[in-house]
Order: C-alpha cells, then structure tokens, then sequence
C-alpha cells in the first residue's frame, strides 16, 4: 500500500487544481500570466524535506529522494576528515553590519540556519543512516554587493573544500540553447528563488558550515554558497525532474536556477511553462516572480544574460546595451594603464566579462587569449598573489583590448546556427611531412629541420595551415569542413586557443589568417582508421628525389645572369624553393 501524502502536499495539490482555470485562460489568449499558487506557510530553510512523498512518487530517483528526506551529506576526499578549525569574522563597515544583521535574522526566522548550541550539536531525535559526525569548521561569512543595491552573503568553504571530491558534471548554457532551439521557435523563462537554500543539509554534517558574527555562533541547515560541490547537487536534483518533463515532450534547459522553455507556438509555451512550474512547485520549488518571464517571447527573450532572438531569418544572440557598455569602460580603464604594472585581479575583471559574453560576439574567444596568458603569468610570477601589481600588459593583450573597445562601440550579434559547410578538406600530419586533400586534389611536402622538432600536436596544426593556403584560391569566402585525426586540433581551432600558449598562437595565426581571407571553418575529428589518404600523403616520397641549388651559388647566377631576382621557382617544394611563389 502506497503511503498517504502529507498534509502540505494534500494542500498544495488543491491550491494547483483550484488555479488550473486562470493558466487555461491566459493560455487560450495567447499569452501567460505571473502565477504562482499560494502555497500553505512552509519555512524556506530545507523546505523540499516536506516533499517526500512527491519526489518519491513522482521522480522515483534514489540519490534524489535521499537528499530530499535525509539531506545532503558531502562526499569527502577519505576518512582522514579535516580537524576543527576556525577563522576570524570579516571586517564590515555600519552598513555592512546592518545588512548582516538583518540577514542572519532573516535566516534565523527561515530556518535556514541555527545557533550552535554546543561545541558539537547532538542529533539523537533524529533517525539517520549511519554517517560519521563531521569536525566542527568555522569559516568566514561575508557580504558579496548585488546590481540592485543588496548583498548576498556566501561562506568562505575554501579550507574545508580541499577535503570535498571535485566530480566533475555538465550544465547547460547558452550553447546547449543553440543546440536544441529551431527557427522560430518562442520562449518563457523561469527563476527558482532562493534554490540552495530549499535543500537539506545532514545533521552529521551541520558542524562543518558553522560562522561567527556579530558575537554569535550559528551553523547551516541548507545548501549553501561557498560549498564546492552545491552547484553540483542542485543541477543533479533537477536532473531527472528535467528528465521526465522531457519525457513529455517539453524542450527545456537550465543553469542551476534559470530555466528556460521553448516551443513552437505561444499557446505550447503557456502549456509547457504551466507543466514546468506545477511540477517544481509540488516537489517543494518556488519560483521567482520578479525574475519569471512568462510570457511568450520570440525576438526579445533573455537568458543567462545574453539577448535571444529566435525569429527564423535572424537566430542570433546579443549582449544587452547595458553590459556591452559596462563591458567597453572596464576594457578602456584597463587599456588606459597599459604602462603602469597592474594585477591578476584587475585582469580576471575584465576577462570574467569577456568570458561571459563570448557566445554574443564573433571571434570572442580569439580576441582575448592574449589577456589570458597574461594574466597566468602574473598569477605565477607573484606567486598567486591576485592583487599584486607585478604585471606589464604585452603588446598581445593590449590588441586584445584596442579591439574590444572597437567592437563593443556599436551593437553586437552572434549567429546561433552554424554555417552548412560547403567544401571540406582531410588533413594528416606524420615525423615526416604532411598531407592534405581537397576532393580529388591533393598536397603534401617534407618537415623542414626545424618543424621537424615541434610536437606532433604542433605539427598537424601545421598541416592545417598549409593545406588551407594551399587551397586558398578555392576556398576563398567559403565555409569549409576541416577533417583531421587530432583531438587537440579540433579543440584548438573551435574554441579559438587553448590552455598552452604554443599552440594556441599557432591556431590564432591560422583563424586570424582564415578570417583575413573570408574563410570559416568548423574543425571535426576523423578517426586515424579512417584518415587513410592523407595519411598515406604524408608519408609519401622519396627524399632522394628532391635537390637543391647551393644557396651561395644561386646568389651569384641570379647576380650575373640575372636583371632581376626570379620570382616564380617552377617544380619547387617548400624545403627547396628559392622563390616566395613556388
């Protein structure tokens, strides 16, 4: 026999059977209203406990279910667990200390936290799997500035996250939304308020979240801000709710607390949305207002701060006038101390927002690698001090900076589809030479001495490039496919660089000259079993075939028998011509 559900799940059913009527309303009309049902008073700190029941019938996950009934119990690194340990209050000015009293009342009131009422907090009401009672770890709490003018606090966890397990787990972002949505498609968009602090924390592990402020000891009850692996547990308590929506039908994705549903019609957002926000809400959610757009939009929605516009001849993102324009006076404060030593953090200032803003401007990524070398060599060369003023912006950053300021000077757009490739080239690299083919066409040579030496990562990035200036009179304002059996290359080339600054300058080189010459490309990886012809290119040729005249010789011919230097070298190769056209 199934268990009865409880008494605030009874209620908040009946609250969503009563509001049924107004969702179908608005939905007939074409449009969506702000509507969340009432649900009876619930406190806010660990609330989805109440919710048992739903999540059991409803989602049937295991890993879900425990959390929601027990509360979350960190996975640490071993059973050597951190010993007890403490740090000093921060220091707050008046207004910061009002803010942190009334938050801290607020939480208090919420029973998103409780007073520490001994050195190590007993739980023998509380029937519990068996889990070892965690070191009692005090760390700092402080005040993070919001863009409305408030604060939000988060706990300094860096000391005890050394012993937390780094998993690493997927989230969507905007190029999930590029993925799953189609031209024309319309949108609402859904906010979960205050996401962490809805899911429990064990009773074990309480003592490892404790603060002191304002003479006071108190420890979490919740998720919380600070703890490595929250961004983590919440995505994977969303996961299957998400997962069964999708099972329904309902295109959706999500960034921890940010939602976003699409659909082909306004009517099929108002439904799907209206499905997304009665399932949330009675599995113990609770949604924003002011921050829930539900009103189907399909050329001015907004999602994880990019602008969206979904309309079938446009599909494209836009950075909102007001970040672009925030964006251009932090790269011109930073560019106007380009000759004075600056920091690592006024660096991460401003590469933070170019980061965030790739996927609304084209060529992003290539424009701002510069900065980012720049910014690892100060971190190393301070010795990972972040405000040490160590660092002389290079001649790379600096473009870097001249062409955000340009570019951010008028609106910008992204396309969200990718260009359908019109041609497509195989490239291979062995010790030996490279090979390349354009259809039937093909191209290869030897390694001169000194590429000879590079990695071999290095050397297919090379054949890259050789076969795409090889090719260039016929791929010349095209799209074109690159087909290679280097992991390393495709990453390098689609994500405009990488993390090391040899290859990633030489896959610069090769999108700035591509650009240069209005080509495109989107690099995809050809197994090596597969890669046969270019590989057999590359290997191809006998050394003994190929000479050469004595450098010193060929200058005096060209001196005595010449009016002027040659400048084609006919049946030449690249080890052995003497002219730049060959």
């Amino acid at each position: 026999m199934a268990p009865l559900p409880s008494r605030v799940e009874m209620s908040s059913a009946l609250h969503l059977t009563t509001c049924t009527w107004q969702w179908e309303e608005a939905a007939a009309k074409g449009r969506a209203v702000d509507l969340t049902p009432q649900l009876p008073l619930v406190p806010l700190g660990a609330r989805l406990r109440f919710f048992v029941m739903a999540w059991i019938t409803l989602i049937a996950d295991p890993w879900c279910t425990s959390v929601v009934q027990h509360g979350y119990y960190p996975e640490m690194t071993g059973r050597n667990y951190p010993r007890s340990a403490s740090s000093r209050p921060c220091s707050m000015d008046v207004d910061q200390r009002a803010a942190m009293r009334v938050m801290v009342d607020d939480m208090y009131t919420t029973e998103v936290i409780e007073p520490v009422v001994c050195p190590m907090t007993l739980f023998s009401t509380e029937t519990l799997p068996f889990a070892p009672v965690l070191p009692q770890v005090y760390s700092t709490y402080f005040l993070i500035s919001k863009s409305d003018g408030g604060y939000r606090g988060c706990l300094d966890g860096r000391w005890f996250n050394q012993w937390v397990v780094a998993q690493s787990f997927r989230m969507d972002s905007l190029r999930t939304l590029r993925d799953l949505a189609l031209p024309g498609d319309w949108m609402v968009k859904l906010d979960l308020a205050s996401a962490y602090l809805v899911v429990p924390i064990h009773p074990h592990a309480r003592p490892a979240f404790r603060f002191k402020t304002l003479g006071q000891s108190w420890q979490f009850r919740t998720l919380c801000f600070g703890l490595r692996s929250a961004p983590r547990v919440f995505t994977r308590l969303l996961r299957p709710v998400f997962a069964q929506l999708r099972r329904e039908g309902i295109r959706l994705l999500s960034f921890i607390d940010d939602v976003c549903v699409l659909a082909s019609s306004p009517w099929e957002a108002v439904q799907h949305g209206k499905r997304v926000v009665e399932l949330l809400l009675q599995l113990g959610f609770l949604v924003h207002l002011t921050k829930t757009d539900l009103v189907p939009k399909q050329s001015d929605g907004e999602f994880l701060g990019a602008q969206v516009d979904l309309r079938p001849e446009v599909m494209c993102f836009r950075l909102p006038g007001k970040k672009r324009r925030d964006l251009r006076r932090v790269c011109r404060r930073l560019l106007d101390n380009a000759r004075t030593p600056v920091s690592a953090r006024d660096m991460s200032r401003v590469l933070g927002r170019m980061v965030a803003a790739r996927m609304m401007i084209k060529d992003a990524a290539l424009h701002s690698r510069g900065l980012e070398r720049d910014q690892k060599q100060a971190l190393r060369r301070s010795g990972k001090v972040w405000d040490s003023r160590c660092w002389l912006l290079s001649p790379e950053a600096i473009l870097n900076l001249v062409w955000w300021i340009d570019v951010l000077g008028r609106p910008t757009a992204c396309a969200m589809s990718l260009l359908e490739s019109e041609m497509s080239i195989d490239t291979d690299a062995s010790p030996w030479g490279f090979g390349g083919f354009l259809g039937s066409m093909c191209t290869g040579g030897f390694w001169l001495d000194a590429e000879r030496q590079s990695s071999q990562n290095m050397r297919e990035l090379m054949a890259v490039d050789l076969t795409l200036r090889t090719f260039v009179s016929f791929l010349r304002g095209r799209s074109v496919l690159v087909q290679t059996d280097s992991q390393v290359v495709c990453a390098y080339l689609n994500r405009q660089g990488g993390r090391f600054p040899v290859l990633s300058r030489a896959a610069e080189t090769i999108l700035r000259w591509c650009s240069a010459e209005r080509l495109s490309i989107r690099c995809i990886h050809l197994r090596g079993i597969l890669n046969t012809r270019a590989d057999v290119r590359s290997r191809w040729g006998e050394t003994s075939a190929e000479w050469t005249l004595d450098k010193v010789l060929y200058e005096r011919i060209v001196r005595s028998l010449c009016a002027r230097p040659p400048v084609v070298d006919l049946f030449a190769a690249r080890h052995n011509a003497k002219c730049a056209i060959y």
